[in-house]
């Protein structure tokens, strides 16, 4: 399956299990593991665990393989990979901490440098 319909099946399922603030971040050629990154908020850690395995059950349903697995609710963060999307499941305060957007943008401006890489508290 291609990789914006892979993106689609991801929207629609997350959308329709109450996750927030989505967004779908084009990765192709700047990331040599998938197409798109899907930044998710998840309103609480129990949501955060259900949104994972809703999005996992959809994907597989639709003959897509989710190739890697990472994290679990009480982290705060959960991704699921497949071969050309990779879904970021945050708290709202991991999300915010992290700043994948932040990053990200970065990355494409090629602005980038070492500090720009270390984790917070680090």
């Amino acid at each position: 399956m291609n990789k914006d319909k892979q993106l689609e099946i991801a929207i629609h399922c997350l959308d329709e299990h109450k996750a927030e603030d989505l967004k779908p971040i084009d990765v192709e050629g700047l990331s040599p593991f998938a197409a798109f990154y899907l930044l998710v908020t998840a309103p609480n850690i129990r949501a955060l665990g259900a949104l994972a395995e809703n999005l996992e059950e959809e994907l597989e349903k639709n003959g897509v393989k989710v190739v890697q697995k990472e994290g679990n609710p009480d982290s705060g963060w959960m991704i699921l990979a497949t071969n050309e999307l990779i879904v970021h499941l945050f708290t709202d305060v991991n999300r915010k901490e992290f700043d994948l957007e932040g990053l990200l943008a970065k990355l494409k401006t090629k602005t980038m440098e070492a500090a720009d890489f270390a984790l917070p508290n680090a």
